[in-house]
Order: C-alpha cells, then sequence, then structure tokens
C-alpha cells in the first residue's frame, strides 16, 4: 500500500531538484502532515483509476507560500504518484494548523544532544501514541535506540496540554517497568517544550503477521501466549489498564520473543484525571460492555487478551463470530479453556486481574 508518509518521501525527494534542502518549500513539506482522501469517481487521465485528494497540514506560516505554490504542487504531485496504485491526485487542500518541532541544526533534524542528532527523513520509524519514532545508535549502549518525539497527529481533537501530559505519562510508565515482554524506557526529556521518551529500540513483526507468516507449531504459540499474559498481567499489577491493546502493538523479535508497545492510552486504575473524552479508548475489539456505553476496565481489557490468544492459535484476525474454529484446530485444552473464559460476554465470569 503506497502511503501518505511514502508520498511525502518521494515527493521530498524530488523536489530537491527545483528547491534546495534549506529552501521554503521543502521545510514547510517536511513539516507538514499529509492525509489522502479517496473517492468512488473515476478519471480519465489514467483508465480505470479513482480520484484522490490531498489534504496538506501545515504550520501556519507556510500556509500562504503554499498555497500560492498548490499549481506547482499539484504538478510535482501528479510526477510523483503517478500509477503507484489505482489512485490519481486530483486536488490539493492547504490546512493550517499548530507547529510541530522543529529543533536542531537544520531543517530536517532534531536535536537532542551535541551528540544525538536526528535525521528526520532517514531515522524515521514510524507513529504512535502522539509521538514520531525514530531509531538511533547509542555510542553509550551501544546499541540502537528509539526516540519517540511528542509530535500529536493534526487529526488529535484533544488539548495540546493535555495530550503532552498523557505522552509524560506515557514514559514514566515505561521508565518504571521492568519486565522482559514489555518496551524498555530508559530517559524523559525536553527539547525546549517538546518531550522526547528515550526508549528500547524493538525490531520485528507485528503479532498477527509473524503467527501467518511463520505458521509456528504449538509450543511456540503457547510460548506466546504466556508472554502476553505476563506482560499484561505485569502492568494490571501496577494498577495499569493499557487501553491500546492491538496487533501492531504486540512485536515478535528476530529472536521470537514477545513485546508490548504503546502505552499512551494507558490508565491507572485510581487515575481520575484521564479525560476518555477528550481521549477515548481505542479498543480494536469490542467487549460487549465497551458496546453498551460502558466503562473500559481490567475486565475488559481481559476479553481484549483473549481475542488476542485466539489469533496466536488460529493465525486469524479476532471476530467473535467463528470463535468456534477453535473446537475444529489443534489448540492445547488449557488455553481454549482461557480463550472461552476471557471472552465470557459476562465481564464477571472472566479471569480477575494478575490470576491470569
Amino acid at each position: 500500500m503506497y502511503t501518505e508518509q511514502d508520498f511525502k518521501n518521494d515527493l521530498l525527494a524530488n523536489i530537491v531538484s527545483d528547491f534546495d534542502e534549506n529552501s521554503d518549500m521543502y521545510t514547510a513539506l517536511l513539516e507538514s502532515e499529509f492525509q489522502f482522501e479517496n473517492t468512488s469517481i473515476f478519471t480519465r487521465k489514467v483508465w480505470n483509476t479513482y480520484q484522490r485528494y490531498l489534504r496538506i497540514y501545515c504550520q501556519q506560516k507556510f500556509k500562504t507560500f503554499l498555497e500560492e505554490n498548490s499549481s506547482y504542487l499539484l504538478s510535482m504531485a501528479d510526477r510523483v504518484h503517478g500509477e503507484r496504485n489505482e489512485y490519481y491526485i486530483m486536488r490539493i487542500d492547504i490546512v493550517a494548523t499548530f507547529s510541530p518541532i522543529n529543533n536542531g541544526v537544520g531543517p530536517g533534524f532534531i536535536s537532542i544532544s551535541k551528540a544525538i542528532k536526528i535525521n528526520k527523513t532517514t531515522d524515521y520509524i514510524g507513529e504512535g501514541g502522539c509521538g514520531t519514532v525514530y531509531k538511533v545508535f547509542d555510542d553509550v549502549l551501544n546499541q540502537y535506540v528509539a526516540y519517540k518525539i511528542f509530535d500529536p497527529s493534526s487529526f488529535h481533537q484533544a488539548d495540546i496540554d493535555f495530550l503532552r501530559k498523557r505522552f509524560i505519562g506515557e514514559g514514566k510508565k515505561l521508565i518504571g517497568y521492568r519486565h522482559p515482554n514489555i518496551v524498555a524506557g530508559y530517559e524523559i526529556g525536553k527539547i525546549e517544550d517538546t518531550p522526547y521518551i528515550k526508549m528500547e529500540y524493538v525490531e520485528g513483526k507485528t503479532l498477527l503477521q509473524y503467527v501467518k507468516e511463520t505458521n509456528p507449531d504449538n509450543i511456540v504459540r503457547i510460548n506466546l501466549a504466556n508472554d502476553l499474559i505476563a506482560a499484561i498481567g505485569y502492568a494490571h499489577s501496577k494498577e495499569d489498564i493499557h487501553r491500546d491493546l492491538s496487533y501492531s502493538n504486540i512485536i515478535i523479535t528476530k529472536a521470537g520473543e514477545l513485546k508490548l508497545l504503546d502505552f499512551g492510552f494507558s490508565k491507572g486504575e485510581l487515575d481520575t484525571s484521564y479525560d476518555t473524552t477528550q481521549c477515548p479508548v481505542r479498543t480494536k475489539f469490542s467487549p460487549p460492555e465497551i458496546a453498551s456505553g460502558a466503562e473500559y476496565t481490567f475486565s475488559s481489557e481481559v476479553y481484549c487478551i483473549g481475542a488476542i490468544i485466539y489469533s496466536i492459535f488460529t493465525g486469524k484476525e479476532f471476530n467473535i463470530q467463528n470463535l468456534n474454529e477453535i473446537n475444529e484446530i489443534d489448540i492445547p485444552l488449557l488455553y481454549r479453556d482461557i480463550i472461552l473464559k476471557c471472552l465470557d460476554k459476562e465481564p464477571n465470569n472472566r479471569f480477575r486481574k494478575r490470576l491470569l
């Protein structure tokens, strides 16, 4: 799939021929966020392609400049996007938003310290939990680490100070945790007013991708299920609910180790300061009580654990309608029972926290 970030990287690489890396054009686009809007409208320019609109969320100071150069951008987008897939960019909208960080030794760089400079293009890994993540080699630790820089999406509706508080809270949790199946946090710092989290760099495949591609035997699947239970059980023992369990937040490393990531939505049981109207729970597995409007609890998270263990053993995305499939494949009886107990419609019938 050709994503917005892929397109942005290609666009930046191509405009260097017309604008150098110190130009307003390069800087404006580098510090912007791109969003595609796909339509069902055919265009005749290339047969059997659909129209696609592009929204560029930029800093206020660059809005007029980009609007004045919109014809150039559309022409360049036409050339760069080309026939990468079945969509064609037909319109570009420029939208001003809050300013992301722009610190460092020049456009496209972030300076953590004199020794650590992040190249925002080549060191980029991905995004999540109100931050952009970069991979950097740490000379002291003699290993790669990840820097998560506070950079909330333009699509977040919450107040930016609230998001910053949640981001710092995530860093504090990771530094306080000590578990082999939870990504380790090393440091919380600030670049001027922009916080960052230095953490363990985890490389591997997402959980569902791993079980689909490797089709592991039941011994491996059992180990993955046990590691998941241990990681979530540890967080629960700290009175924390992860609240954003998903396949993409669970990575299986090249060594076969399970790592739980992204605690940006986590909440302590006694934390009454978390405003769920600003940052609602984004559960992927829809515990029945949540669909009915109830609050997300430890028991709701146990339901999500059951859904993920279902996927570990079946190699399929969870669908409660297909739950009977676990009776048709070779799943150890203990783990079949665990899945069914976790997925009980009645929250009080599920496992209690810490007793998984």
